[in-house]
């Protein structure tokens, strides 16, 4: 018998996610790294962004880290993201980390990819991976 979820079952594609997420944090630390620079990661839940950086003249960036396998087509990001993104224009960045599902393969750096917070009641918004990567001002390839 299979006990019913939420009884401390995860479904596999939970724990593929999580897998994802601890890829794509390791990818931006090692990015991070390769450009002279102090990553450090924020505890969980952390509101606003996943890794705060040192660059070598002391500035910090605030980089909130999407991991992204083939065949995404979406980044979600929650209002306290966006907003935090908003209140640091100069110093958060979007670090989306383009994988082949296994293997980290480039961080791609995206300056605050919004011009405005979004409605009140929403919770998140989804955004165009395709757009986002665009607008990409610096691409790490790991």
């Amino acid at each position: 018998m299979v006990p019913p979820l939420g009884l401390g079952v995860k479904p596999p594609e939970a724990e593929a996610q999580k897998r994802l997420e601890r890829l794509a944090v390791e990818a931006v630390l090692q990015a991070e790294r390769k450009l002279g620079h102090e990553p450090k990661v924020m505890p969980p839940g952390w509101p606003g962004y996943d890794v705060e950086s040192r660059t070598p003249q002391g500035t910090l960036r605030f980089l909130e880290v999407k991991g992204k396998g083939p065949g995404s087509e979406v980044v979600t990001l929650s209002r306290t993201q966006i907003l935090t993104a908003l209140n640091k224009p100069d110093a958060w960045f979007l670090a989306v980390v383009e994988t082949d599902g296994e293997r980290a393969l480039r961080v791609h750096y995206i300056p605050t990819p919004f011009v405005r917070e979004p409605d009140f009641g929403a919770t998140s918004v989804n955004y165009s991976l395709k757009e986002l990567l665009a607008k990409a001002v610096q691409v790490v390839a790991l």
